[in-house]
């Protein structure tokens, strides 16, 4: 039996700290952000000291001077900051670290995390209105509204759209705050409406 080694050989460190933000969800609906800034050690040696420090968009950043025991690929939440009333659109949070045992860290690539997520707009409705005027191929048009657990909460139309007919469709929102939904039409025959 011959036994073939990995190609390039994997590198590892002696004095290596990584971070993560944990599991987030890249859309937010109405919620506060809350990441969990967790301090990895993929390093040889345990991880007894580390700096990170933590931001979220253009806000000043606060730092966390980690001390502890970490053994190699061992983690560990060092704060858990929460972001409330942020405004629609796109945000980052970002993490860094450094001075992994008080020293220089042997591998930077890993040293910064950048988590994008993006906060929906909000708005207060019971119903939403759907115009539509079909095209020639009225049939072929259906469409679906899906919470952000991806279940069904509408779709239609109930008796297939007549050709070049405008309609109105009144859909009710079930009574669930701070949640997404997704609004999708479709074309059967993935031609277009036109």
């Amino acid at each position: 039996v011959e036994v073939i080694n990995q190609y390039p050989p994997l590198e590892t460190y002696d004095n290596d700290a990584r971070v993560s933000a944990g599991s987030n969800s890249s859309e937010l609906c109405g919620a506060n952000f809350t990441p969990q800034v967790t301090l990895i050690n993929p390093g040889n040696l345990n991880l007894t000291s580390a700096n990170v420090s933590y931001y979220l968009d253009s806000d000043p950043s606060t730092m966390v001077n980690w001390t502890g025991n970490l053994t190699t690929n061992a983690s560990e939440v060092v704060a858990t900051p929460s972001y409330g009333n942020l405004s629609p659109g796109s945000h980052s949070f970002t993490i860094s670290v450094s001075d992994p045992n008080g020293t220089s860290d042997e591998n930077t690539n890993n040293d910064l995390f950048v988590f994008n997520f993006t906060v929906s707009p909000s708005y207060t409705t019971s119903t939403v209105v759907f115009n539509i005027l079909t095209d020639n191929y009225g049939d072929e048009t259906t469409w679906e509204l899906r919470d952000s657990s991806n279940n069904l909460v509408s779709n239609g139309p109930l008796f297939p759209y007549a050709d070049a007919t405008s309609y109105q469709e009144i859909i009710n929102i079930p009574a669930v705050s701070n949640d997404c939904y997704t609004f999708t039409i479709f074309d059967s025959e993935d031609d277009g409406i036109c």
